[in-house]
């Protein structure tokens, strides 16, 4: 395995938070809102918020997001609690005070950028973050910036290709390519055949790979290699091959290829995965929230359960006994949250009002 056994564990109950989380907020009518799918079949990102260098002010990552960011935030410390508490409008959300959608973050102590309601604007926020960071940083820092594919269709995502490239800004753009966008298919979205295509003309360094030779060739003559092991599947439309998102040594590998990648040389890194998407794309396509059966067999938490079971890291008890003091923690404190006061005031707080780092 990738990783000492204390770590694979640790791994593996994130992961199992981000999924018992999503089965609580698919269901937040018991909270009071529609749900919006936070990470089902998404968990591996879990990695990318343990490797960041997680803190507030000039010499920490900065995390530009959308609302299926979800185990990345879980990754890097932030309790399940809040999640819920703005999923019930409570006044205690630490995100939002409640005046804002579902697993639309904020965390400026964390430095997380203000999710906003217009997706792929967190490719410009990400990109200026990167410039601050670049030009006043002590620390090898990045900025990263989480996108989904259907969202590179957006100008935003050009434009911060070029910026990236151009000023060699340390930013980590990472694709969460499930092949549909809300409702559409990829085939009918986008272009080219995965959103790492799109750094051809930049010079990016990318995980994913052509399948043509010589294109191969110019790739890997900008790009890390990555290790063995790692596992690929066929993009979306053919002609490249993007890693394997539901596989957690793929995603484990290539993420500390593309942080080392950045701290090291303050360059851009594209890291696009393969995911799938777990559950509709909200409450409004799927009011019961289940898992969908013609994606079970894609699942990254039972492939990484029977993984971590044949290593003998777990054991079946084991595994099961996470399970339900996860959900039972998880659901007592949704029951007390129940009972905290809705947000009704829609004006204070509206900037940060704590300290500021010397």
């Amino acid at each position: 395995m990738f990783a000492d056994s204390p770590t694979l564990v640790s791994v593996y109950e994130k992961m199992l938070l981000c999924r018992s989380l999503d089965e609580i907020l698919a269901q937040t009518r018991i909270l009071g809102n529609p749900f919006y799918i936070g990470s089902t079949f998404e968990e591996p990102l879990v990695l990318l918020g343990m490797a960041m260098n997680v803190g507030m002010g000039i010499n920490h990552d900065v995390l530009a997001a959308y609302y299926r960011s979800l185990p990345i935030l879980v990754g890097m410390g932030v309790e399940p609690g809040a999640f819920m508490r703005q999923a019930a409008m409570s006044e205690q959300d630490p995100f939002s005070k409640g005046r804002q959608m579902v697993n639309h973050f904020c965390e400026p102590e964390l430095n997380i950028i203000p999710v906003s309601s217009c997706v792929t604007v967190e490719a410009g926020k990400g990109f200026a973050a990167a410039l601050i960071q670049k030009m006043h940083s002590q620390s090898p820092v990045l900025t990263l910036v989480h996108l989904g594919d259907a969202m590179c269709a957006e100008a935003d995502y050009w434009v911060m290709l070029q910026e990236i490239a151009l000023r060699e800004l340390p930013v980590l753009a990472v694709i969460s390519n499930n092949a549909a966008g809300i409702h559409t298919p990829y085939s009918q979205g986008s272009a080219a055949p995965c959103q790492s295509a799109w750094g051809l003309a930049c010079q990016i360094a990318t995980s994913s790979r052509p399948t043509d030779p010589h294109l191969k060739q110019y790739v890997s003559s900008y790009s890390p290699a990555l290790p063995e092991g790692v596992q690929f599947s066929p993009s979306p439309k053919p002609g490249w091959e993007i890693v394997d998102g539901s596989d957690v040594p793929s995603v484990w590998h290539s993420c500390q290829v593309a942080f080392d990648y950045i701290r090291n040389s303050g360059k851009p890194y594209l890291l696009e995965l393969r995911t799938e998407r777990g559950r509709h794309h909200s409450s409004s396509s799927n009011p019961s929230g289940q898992i969908l059966e013609s994606v079970k067999a894609a699942d990254p938490l039972g492939k990484f359960e029977a993984q971590l079971k044949q290593a003998g890291i777990l054991s079946d008890s084991q595994i099961a006994t996470m399970q339900s003091e996860v959900k039972a923690k998880l659901m007592a404190e949704a029951e007390q949250i129940k009972h905290e006061k809705v947000s009704e005031d829609a004006f204070s707080g509206m900037y940060y009002e704590g300290a500021l780092p010397v």
